[in-house]
């Protein structure tokens, strides 16, 4: 039925475990192990417990991976493991540049760290901050870089090998000032709306509103919001992570949501077109972190 949404529900339990043993010979590591445990040793546990299960993801990770891509991984570990990364640095909280503490951080960072621990690849920033999406795609496609993050896998680029599954993803929304009063979705089309150019987002809006006549052409979000801040458009065409780059990061409260689209933007990794082996090996890994 159209009416019902479904979704994967997984409640946080605690399951105790125990060890036991029908052999009377085994007895005194049973006793042992008892008096270890009565001895406030639990705490030491569980750090072995996550040490297991890690070891036990990677060794599933090894055995997924094909023959090419275990012998890709293993001349990558004996020349260093680099994996050099053009990051996008304004698409908060997926992959940002914090200016205060000088360095990339986001979701896509977190991701590749899990990635890291699990291949023993090291994936290396390789690009100053401020450079929009088509050129660190143009990167990825022509050698400067193995791989990027930060960029949705909605906007068009040739010879881009995108990673199978996306690891966040947001909703577009047309952003407003905090203080204006709801608009009516007809009357959208006649007012003043701010896009940039090239973007998956104002190629939704386009869509959405075909017969929209007063847009306005922006390089970057930065610049369309200060004119919307200034009453030079009524509206910006952006995402729900805009948003939260403003409210969160930016401490900016002065913007809100005006009309949220059923339109996610999937953000996944991409690479170049020699890189399948990496896509590969990432889509696994992926799986796992």
């Amino acid at each position: 039925y159209d009416f019902i949404v479904d979704h994967d529900f997984l409640p946080l339990i605690r399951m105790p475990i125990s060890i036991s043993t029908a052999n009377p010979k085994l007895s005194p590591i049973i006793s042992a192990l008892r008096k270890y445990l009565e001895r406030g040793s639990k705490t030491s546990l569980a750090p072995l417990y996550v040490e297991g299960e890690h070891d036990w993801l990677r060794r599933r990770l090894e055995k997924s991976l094909s023959g090419e891509e275990r012998a890709w991984l293993r001349e990558m570990r004996r020349a260093g493991g680099s994996v050099s990364v053009a990051l996008a640095s304004d698409n908060y909280p997926v992959s940002f540049y914090n200016h205060e503490e000088g360095a990339f951080q986001g979701i896509a960072l977190d991701v590749l760290q899990g990635i890291s621990d699990l291949t023993g690849l090291t994936f290396t920033p390789a690009n100053r901050p401020g450079r929009p999406p088509d050129e660190i795609l143009s990167d990825v496609v022509h050698g400067r870089a193995d791989l990027a993050a930060g960029i949705s896998s909605d906007v068009p680029f040739d010879h881009v090998l995108w990673s199978d599954k996306p690891f966040a993803t947001t909703q577009c929304a047309l952003l407003t000032l905090a203080d204006r009063p709801g608009v009516a979705r007809s009357l959208v089309p006649y007012l003043r709306t701010g896009l940039v150019r090239n973007s998956r987002t104002a190629a939704v809006y386009v869509a959405s509103f075909p017969e929209s006549a007063h847009d306005v052409y922006y390089d970057n979000y930065d610049e369309a919001l200060a004119d919307l801040r200034e009453g030079h458009v009524d509206f910006v065409m952006a995402s729900e992570n805009v948003l939260l780059r403003q409210n969160n990061y930016l401490e900016d409260t002065a913007f809100k949501v005006a009309m949220l689209f059923d339109h996610p933007l999937a953000m996944r990794f991409a690479l170049g077109p020699e890189q399948r082996q990496l896509r590969g090996i990432v889509d696994k890994a992926q799986e796992r972190v």
